[in-house]
Parts: structure tokens; C-alpha cells; sequence
């Protein structure tokens, strides 16, 4: 059976509480799509899993494969995850469905409001000193995200660099491994930026 959680229409009510957002098909739109070999996965806000929601185009029409991966210590372009078969057999999935890098507050805010639980993950469950910490590494990682990101010629190759290898090692500190990807292009891409900019 599968869960509902707001009450009223039946099929509505699964709907809003099973589905995800995700944008595909070159447009900037946000659409829903309900995945019923997934959405039974337990929710953790910093998994070993995450869903890949795949593109493809077959005979002028999209269509998708859903695929659970486990993830590796160290993420890159190329290489960034194992197949199913890595996952032990009978052994707990979980998915993560929010932005992990967001504050605990908001987790639990978003978690409720969506799925009417309070979440006890491994990460929500921590005592309030490793919360505080927890707390300062993800506002140090959006802060060095921004100043990347917003790169100016004024930077130099070498912050530049050293920026990108301390915020990949927030993200491992933080077990922030699905959005690790997001520090290593920016280890190479943004001193290769700096230098023509000089």
C-alpha cells in the first residue's frame, strides 16, 4: 500500500506525498514524476544513495531510467559511482529527497511539511554541540560556494585551488557525498580561469 500523508483525495494525496520535482527536457520546468520502485526507500539526510534520474530519448519521445547507485569516498566527472551490484544484497537503501547542504532547521521544516515526519537520521540525531558544528561547515561551504562561483580575475590560481580542495574536504567531513561532485570540477576549472584572466 502506498502511503499518503495530507488527507482528502486519495490518488492527490499519494501523488503529493510520493513524487519528485525534477526539471528535464531542456525546459526550465519544474515537473513532477512519481517513481514506484523508489519511493518506498527510507529518507536520511546524508545517504550512501542517490537517485539518478536519466534522460533519454527513444523514437522522438523521453523516457527515464531510475537508478540507485552507491557512492564512492572520492567523486569525479568520469567515474563518480558503483552500479547496484556493489550495494549488499538486503541491506537498508536510503534516498536522500532535499538539499543536504541545507541547515538542520530547514531539513526538519521541509521533511514535515512534505512527508509529516521529524526526521532521526544518523545526521539530525547528533548531539547539539556536533549540530553547531555541523551547522558552521554547511554556511562555511555555501559561503566558499558563492565566492567560487562568483570567481574574479582578481583571485589567484593558488586560493583559487586551495579554496576548491577545502571545500571538497568540508563536503567529506560533513558526509556530504552526493553533492561532492560539486567542489572537484571547481578544483581544476577555476585556477585554469584565473590564469587566462591574468
Amino acid at each position: 500500500m502506498i502511503a499518503g500523508h495530507f488527507g482528502g483525495n486519495r490518488v492527490q494525496d499519494i501523488v503529493r506525498t510520493n513524487a519528485f520535482g525534477t526539471m528535464f527536457g531542456g525546459e526550465e520546468k519544474l515537473r513532477i514524476v512519481k517513481l514506484p520502485s523508489i519511493q518506498r526507500l527510507n529518507h536520511d539526510c546524508r545517504p550512501k544513495q542517490v537517485m539518478l534520474l536519466l534522460e533519454k530519448k527513444r523514437k522522438g519521445a523521453n523516457w527515464f531510467a531510475v537508478r540507485a547507485s552507491h557512492l564512492i569516498p572520492r567523486l569525479s566527472l568520469s567515474k563518480s559511482m558503483l552500479p547496484d551490484p556493489y550495494i549488499q544484497e538486503k541491506s537498508r537503501r536510503f534516498l536522500v529527497d532535499i538539499d543536504e547542504k541545507k541547515p538542520f532547521a530547514e531539513r526538519q521544516k521541509h521533511i514535515h511539511a512534505h512527508w509529516g515526519f521529524h526526521c532521526m537520521c544518523s545526521d539530525c540525531s547528533i548531539s547539539e554541540n556536533r549540530q553547531n558544528i555541523s551547522e558552521e561547515r554547511i554556511s562555511r561551504i555555501k559561503d566558499m560556494r558563492k565566492s567560487l562561483l562568483g570567481f574574479s580575475s582578481k583571485a589567484s590560481k593558488g586560493s583559487c585551488r586551495q579554496m576548491a580542495q577545502e571545500l571538497i574536504h568540508l563536503y567529506k567531513e560533513g558526509r556530504l557525498h552526493s553533492v561532492m561532485a560539486e567542489g572537484e570540477p571547481l578544483e581544476v576549472l577555476f585556477p585554469i580561469q584565473a590564469h587566462f584572466a591574468s
